[in-house]
C-alpha cells in the first residue's frame, strides 16, 4: 500500500496517512520496502509481498536468502 493509496481510502490528509503507516510499521504490522515516492507497505506476514524476489532484491538481499 502507498501513502496515497490509504490517503484515499480513510479519506485523510497526505501528512496523517504518512504517519498513519509508519506508527503501524513501528508496530509491526506493516513493512516498508524502498524509499521516498516509491516507498510502499506490505502486512508484515512472510512472503506476502505481490512479488518477493523484487523485494528481497530491494532489501539487498540475495534470492532466496533468509534472516
Amino acid at each position: 500500500m502507498t501513502t496515497r493509496k490509504h490517503e484515499r481510502i480513510a479519506q485523510t490528509s497526505t501528512p496523517t496517512a504518512a504517519r498513519d503507516l509508519i506508527d503501524l510499521e513501528r508496530l509491526g504490522l506493516l513493512t516498508r520496502y524502498g524509499d521516498g515516492r516509491s516507498t510502499r507497505y506490505y502486512p508484515a506476514i512472510e512472503d506476502w509481498a505481490e512479488d518477493d524476489g523484487k523485494v528481497a532484491k530491494a532489501n539487498g538481499q540475495a534470492d532466496g536468502a533468509t534472516d
